[in-house]
């Protein structure tokens, strides 16, 4: 959990919650400590209910990060029970999981979708299996919901300006919502795919978020 971020809730000062697990193995992940499903150290569902109702008047939002954090089968309950405490959610996704982050929507003030990378060549990115057909799918039930988002774009190479903004007109993303590879690491197995240069950093357009800092995961009941 990390307390306070000014960056990961446009707009807003938020407490980030990272819950362990992600079904995918990006070569370049930024908290492969969060990738299994267990880890031996975590903070308890209770103290982050604790330390939630210590800060109220103090943070306006929560975010829910990862890890994957839809692959927690309690992430419902979990954003039900920050937001009885008067507190807006957001939400940090890979978007593997479109049919359940479709339920999970109306609950949500914010969605960051980490599109990794064009369809064609997500699997060799992610190292799973109909990543591209799952993320396109979670991309049009966040569009179509109507919740503010923003859609971080991952490989450089694939993604000039140019190209990446005809791609993703094609899909209604409005240009503020958009997030562009900014620097990329010219060396090292962990910041390459293939011939494809992995982001480092990111030119946000205006308000985004970047990315969520490393913390200890939560472990969600």
């Amino acid at each position: 959990m990390t307390p306070l971020t000014t960056i990961d809730f446009p707009g807003r000062l938020a407490a980030v919650l990272f819950l362990q697990g992600c079904p995918w193995r990006c070569s370049y992940c930024h908290n492969p400590h969060l990738l299994p499903a267990r880890a031996g150290t975590g903070v308890e569902w209770t103290s982050v209910l604790d330390f939630l109702q210590r800060r109220r008047g103090l943070l306006d939002g929560v975010v829910f990060s990862g890890g994957e954090p839809t692959l927690q089968s309690s992430l419902d309950d979990a954003i039900a029970q920050v937001r009885a405490l008067g507190y807006h959610a957001a939400l940090h996704t890979g978007g593997m999981y479109p049919d359940r982050l479709r339920p999970l929507l109306p609950r949500l003030d914010w969605v960051g979708l980490d599109i990794k990378a064009p369809w064609h060549i997500y699997d060799s990115v992610t190292r799973g299996r109909g990543g591209g057909r799952k993320v396109a799918a979670a991309l049009r039930h966040v569009l179509d919901s109507g919740v503010a988002n923003a859609v971080p774009l991952g490989i450089q190479d694939c993604f000039p300006k140019p190209r990446c903004n005809s791609w993703l007109t094609s899909w209604r993303v409005p240009g503020q919502g958009i997030g562009y590879c900014r620097n990329v690491a010219s060396t090292g197995d962990r910041t390459r795919i293939g011939r494809h240069r992995i982001c480092s950093g990111w030119e946000l357009n205006s308000n985004l978020s970047s990315s969520a800092v490393v913390s200890v995961a939560v472990v969600v009941p």
